[in-house]
């Protein structure tokens, strides 16, 4: 796979799969592969792209049972009445319209996309959402009070969901519900601004800061972030 040679973006993972690149850097190869001779050398850019919501964007587990068995933890960590599940779900109650929202678009998009897997049945409060490899079903008006809580079982992604407040001193993007599991400790960090959820990050300020300060703040059409993070993780007695 040539730098130079053009894809809409880095989905789908397949395409990657195929010719054996490793999925996690395809990301990095897009952005470099379209940045080539913008901006100095060294700095930092915002990664954003348009994203074809029509073309695929949330991608399944390609490995046997992965998906199911990524499903099978984050439904024991959001089931009603566990302990996890407060460490894991943030709701500022005033968000629901939106966690709605999520959930219609994921729902639909995962039964238009990949139909051998899931499907979507019914109409109004008896509308159903069903993950057939899995044997399960969900009523989706049972979620009502609580969309992110279903929005959790059938993603393996973290959602946060962040809420414009303009005052006189500018406009901020506040963390105001979102299912997180992997990134970072939700509660310590709901209702904080978007620059807070996160420790500095160098060169920001300078690149990137009032340019993304912007694309929020104007932002009518969704887009993908061409991003990448070194996390430690423990497991199976290593590193």
């Amino acid at each position: 796979l040539s730098p130079l040679e053009p894809l809409s973006s880095p989905f789908p993972l397949a395409v990657f799969e195929e010719l054996g690149l490793p999925p996690a850097s395809r990301f990095l190869w897009w952005e470099r592969s379209r940045s080539q001779g913008r901006r100095r050398p060294g700095s930092l850019r915002s990664g954003l792209h348009p994203l074809d919501l029509d073309a695929g964007w949330l991608e399944l587990d390609s490995a046997p049972g992965a998906y199911a068995a990524a499903a099978e933890a984050r439904r024991t960590v959001l089931a009603d009445g566990s302990d996890q599940q407060e460490l894991a779900l943030v709701d500022d109650r005033k968000s629901r319209g939106a966690q709605a929202e999520l959930l219609t678009l994921i729902t639909e998009h995962l039964a238009r996309c990949h139909p051998n897997r899931f499907s979507l049945r019914g109409s109004g409060i008896d509308m159903h959402f069903e993950s057939l490899e899995e044997g399960l079903t969900w009523r989706l008006a049972d979620f009502d009070a609580s969309p992110l809580k279903l929005v959790g079982q059938l993603v393996q992604e973290d959602v946060c969901l962040m809420h414009e407040e303009v005052s006189d001193s500018g406009a901020r993007h506040v963390f105001v519900a979102g299912v997180v599991m992997d990134s970072f400790n939700p509660v310590e960090k709901h209702m904080l601004p978007m620059m807070e959820l996160h420790g500095p990050v160098p060169g920001y300020a300078v690149d990137l800061h009032e340019s993304m300060g912007r694309v929020f703040q104007t932002l009518r059409k969704p887009v993908w972030r061409a991003n990448f993070s070194i996390m430690e993780w423990r497991g199976g007695g290593g590193a």
